[in-house]
């Protein structure tokens, strides 16, 4: 079977784009869709490319690995506003996104992986880290102020919340050797200030564009405060030293939120 992982991962991807309908949205319209219609096929496609990830996460590396999701930080970094991506960037922000967001639920193991692979590339997007001299990788103080909001990559940053938001649950069968501290959970309390810094800005943007702003910031707070509820409620997570650090941190993010 895994002979054949590398045809079956292009098909399945050329599924998707293929069995995508005409409605290609991640602005309001957004609300009550997943962004673009999706038909038999396509939910077929998606049904498959999560099982293969849970059956066996080798599979997880053709996802991470592929040219196209890559290259879709290029596109986002080419057409800042939604209004100025011509049909078929709208199709691969929309599509990389979901294929990402569909592998990261399949669960915790594979999360961290997707994590592992574009969260640093995400941040970079959204102005939050830059890269120095040396090539190291720091937040950057100036986020905030940043005049270029990445329509495509707050789309991503949805994606990636919400298909991470549900897997916290999971801690409940984490052990205190099992990793989890070192997951994408951490990942984002490392960034949670800054990350509701740039949402926020969004949600106060006053341009043209000043509704897709609004939304996918909002959106991006809405589920950011999920993460925080959620892990609020849940001792198991609390009584680790990352439980800890987002209890602390909580002091810090109400004023913001």
């Amino acid at each position: 079977m895994k002979k054949h992982y590398g045809a079956l991962w292009s098909a399945l991807k050329d599924t998707f784009y293929s069995s995508t309908g005409t409605h290609l949205s991640f602005a309001i319209e957004s609300l009550t869709s997943p962004g673009f219609e999706m038909n038999e096929i396509h939910r077929d496609a998606v049904s498959l490319l999560q099982r293969l990830v849970k059956q066996d996460i080798s599979f997880l590396g053709f996802v991470v690995d592929d040219t196209r999701i890559n290259t879709v930080f290029d596109t986002i970094y080419r057409y800042p506003q939604y209004k100025e991506m011509p049909d078929p960037s709208k199709l691969e922000v929309l599509v990389i996104s979901q294929i990402l967001s569909v592998s990261a639920k399949a669960s915790v193991q594979s999360c961290n992986i997707i994590f592992e692979a574009i969260f640093f590339r995400l941040m970079n997007t959204l102005g939050i880290v830059e890269k120095t001299s040396t090539g190291d990788v720091v937040q950057n103080g100036n986020s905030t102020v940043s005049t270029r909001l990445y329509h495509g990559g707050l789309h991503l940053c949805i994606e990636l919340l919400a298909a991470s938001k549900d897997l916290i649950l999971g801690f409940e069968e984490c052990s205190p050797t099992s990793g989890c501290a070192n997951s994408w959970c951490s990942m984002v309390k490392s960034f949670s200030v800054p990350l509701i810094q740039v949402f926020t800005s969004a949600v106060c943007r006053s341009n043209d564009d000043s509704v897709v702003d609004v939304y996918l910031g909002g959106e991006c707070l809405w589920l950011l405060n999920r993460y925080i509820t959620i892990l609020w409620f849940l001792p198991s997570f609390l009584n680790t030293e990352l439980g800890l650090q987002f209890f602390l941190g909580y002091h810090v993010l109400i004023p913001i939120i």
